[in-house]
């Protein structure tokens, strides 16, 4: 049999002292790989100090070993503990990939993932009966209890028809998966503008807010609380169009009680009413209260409240309330600090009565902030203050 110099007996001998540094440097990393399978520290910079190639050696093992320690049942029981704590915020939208979609589903043409959230996936599809592309939101969950919410949810929106609210085409049960589709929305939600240009002028989000107050005039109308007002569920089309968005948490304006554990929800707890984080009624007033958040979150690219827990969270509430948005931005009109300020009152009775009493004060915002300058071409009766503003 051929003689093998990298064999144990061998690695055991260099260990040893007996052969030479090459022959050392193996026995060692024998000795190592030993040590980190059965989970033991190394003092590596000891270990390694004068060994062959150690230098070479140390950044790979101490890799392995920090691998290894990941991997054992203390740590993974660690991440276990840290994973179950309360997320404020929702997990952001996987990337667009190629997976193994399937051509189909009933009779839509399937053409690309948009994104998977928590609950759902949404996927763009082509309507051949329409001959237009629309989005069809199809759940990861195929229980019938669940398709029976989910159909629920897809005539609630169906009742409601305003240009700023996303307009339902359909919904089905296809093969025991069940799914709906509604308007391609083309552009950013608002979380995605915020952290691509940051901070929004005060203008910018007045005029965002008044299309939000209207769309939720119209779910309120409706008999409904959308329950999940926030940046990343409201888009901004390529063209300019506001659209609210995900009616996964919508109930009917019952006075039904709050619940921040049910599993069917997945609503961002910073962005909660403090009524509807201490178990209390959704209402409309928990509504302007998170578009309250919102417009905070636009103009300073922060919360009201900024929390680690849902515990924090609701122990800042009780304590200290919002931070005061002027000392965030101090440059913003009075008007308009006036008008989120009170959308974030702690008591909802001091908020605004309905989203169209918070649009008719938004839109006293914008009659206060200045006019545009008139351009120094036009006609001398055109550069008229008073003309200009008329116009």
């Amino acid at each position: 049999m051929p003689t093998d110099d990298r064999r144990p007996d061998r690695l055991e001998a260099a260990a040893g002292g007996g052969l030479n540094a090459e022959d050392e440097a193996q026995g060692k990393m024998l000795r190592f790989a030993e040590a980190i399978a059965d989970g033991k520290p190394v003092e590596w910079d000891k270990e390694l100090h004068g060994v062959f190639g150690g230098e070479v050696l140390w950044p790979g093992l101490r890799t392995i070993e920090a691998i290894a320690t990941y991997h054992s049942p203390v740590a993974q029981a660690q991440v276990a503990q840290v994973v179950s704590k309360t997320p404020l915020l929702p997990p952001v939208l996987e990337e667009t990939r190629a997976d193994d979609l399937p051509d189909s589903w009933g009779s839509l043409i399937l053409r690309e993932r948009l994104g998977r959230g928590g609950c759902a996936s949404v996927i763009r599809a082509y309507d051949p009966a329409l001959e237009r592309e629309v989005a069809l939101k199809l759940p990861h969950q195929r229980d019938s209890s669940f398709s029976k919410l989910f159909l629920a949810e897809a005539r609630r929106l169906a009742r409601i028809r305003h240009e700023n609210v996303v307009e339902v085409h359909g919904a089905e049960e296809c093969e025991g998966q069940v799914g709906m589709w509604m308007d391609l929305v083309e552009g950013q939600n608002l979380e995605e503008c915020v952290s691509a240009q940051g901070p929004f002028s005060a203008k910018e989000a007045t005029l965002i807010g008044i299309d939000i107050c209207r769309a939720l005039a119209a779910v309120h109308h409706a008999g409904l609380v959308h329950r999940d007002v926030k940046a990343a569920n409201v888009m901004r089309e390529a063209g300019g169009r506001i659209v609210l968005m995900d009616f996964s948490s919508v109930v009917e304006n019952t006075g039904a009680a709050e619940t921040t554990n049910d599993a069917s929800t997945h609503r961002t707890y910073i962005y909660m009413a403090p009524e509807a984080l201490d178990g209390e009624e959704a209402t409309v007033a928990s509504d302007l209260y998170s578009l309250g958040v919102l417009l905070y979150r636009l103009v300073s690219a922060r919360y009201p409240i900024e929390a680690k827990s849902l515990e924090e969270l609701r122990q800042k509430h009780r304590s200290q309330g919002a931070d005061s948005l002027l000392d965030v931005r101090p440059d913003l009109p009075i008007g308009f600090v006036q008008v989120v300020e009170r959308a974030l009152s702690t008591d909802p009775n001091e908020r605004y009565a309905t989203a169209g009493e918070m649009e008719q004060a938004l839109v006293g915002v914008t009659q206060g902030m200045p006019l545009p300058k008139p351009l120094p071409w036009l006609p001398g009766a055109f550069r008229n203050g008073r003309l200009w503003a008329g116009l």
